[in-house]
């Protein structure tokens, strides 16, 4: 299971576990890492929960790096503002600035005292308004509080440049991708629409070396066709770029923290604070 499968199958769960007629389970983490992977809501849209899917191996709270002036700093395009815990990992990289600056895709470890770490990444949760996380293996998930993180996951932090993925197919570059594609497969395909995005129906199904379509015109872009369903395929532009970012590598601990819940526990849990939200 892949970690969209793992999201879907999160949301499956939870929409089994809450009663529809009070709440609706909404999935948007999907395509955008910035928002809540899962938001519970009441019907009357009055209140919400918000929860981060992880899986028992998982990554978390990246950032971008740059260099000015041979010294590491803090992206200028991240999304979030660095802080104390962020700005203690890039002084100890700047103190070992030579080996660091050389980072390849393989990546380098940091050996970064671990409060500070999760200190981080509770903190880029908490700027989604995440409180809660749900993770564990199957038949086995939990939710866990935001609060409880380092009790239940070890986080160990690396180097490494890494790819800043792929976005939708814009307007002006469609023909160029008409073209591109009828350069690789000799004909040209129908076009489908929706909300923003941009979608071919496929006689076959593509090869996975078939998936990749580089530019004609640019050497610097890549289309990608991501299958969705029944020989349908959304196209995607690959990014070109090659960041180098601070990541943060996550397992399970072997010891659980007591504050976690089944799932049947978290769903009293959210009743609960609806009552003493409506009590006040």
């Amino acid at each position: 299971m892949n970690w969209k499968e793992y999201e879907k199958h999160a949301a499956k769960l939870l929409n089994e576990e809450f009663d529809k007629t009070i709440f609706k389970i909404v999935s948007q983490g999907e395509e955008d890492s910035t928002k809540p992977d899962i938001v519970i809501i009441t019907i009357d849209e009055k209140n919400s929960f918000f929860l981060e899917v992880k899986m028992p191996n998982a990554q978390s709270s990246q950032f971008v790096l740059e260099i000015d002036n041979n010294k590491f700093i803090y992206g200028t395009r991240n999304k979030y503002k660095s802080n104390l815990f962020s700005r203690s990992i890039i002084d100890y990289m700047n103190k070992n600035f030579t080996k660091y600056n050389k980072v390849s895709q393989s990546g380098i470890l940091i050996p970064i005292d671990e409060k500070f770490i999760n200190a981080w990444i509770i903190s880029n949760l908490q700027n989604k308004g995440i409180e809660y996380i749900f993770s564990g293996t199957r038949d086995n998930e939990r939710i866990i509080p935001i609060d409880a993180f380092g009790e239940y996951f070890k986080a160990t932090t690396f180097f490494r440049r890494k790819k800043s993925g792929s976005r939708i197919l814009s307007k002006n570059k469609t023909e160029d991708f008409l073209a591109s594609f009828n350069d690789k497969f000799s004909y040209e395909p129908a076009l489908i629409f929706n909300d923003k995005k941009t979608f071919i129906k496929s006689k076959k199904e593509f090869k996975n070396n078939e998936l990749f379509i580089q530019s004609i015109k640019n050497e610097h872009i890549t289309y990608y066709l991501s299958k969705k369903e029944n020989n349908k395929y959304e196209i995607k532009i690959l990014s070109s770029t090659n960041n180098p970012n601070v990541i943060f590598q996550l397992s399970v601990k072997d010891s659980k923290p007591i504050a976690t819940y089944d799932l049947n526990m978290f769903a009293r849990l959210i009743i609960e604070k609806l009552n003493e939200a409506d009590s006040k």
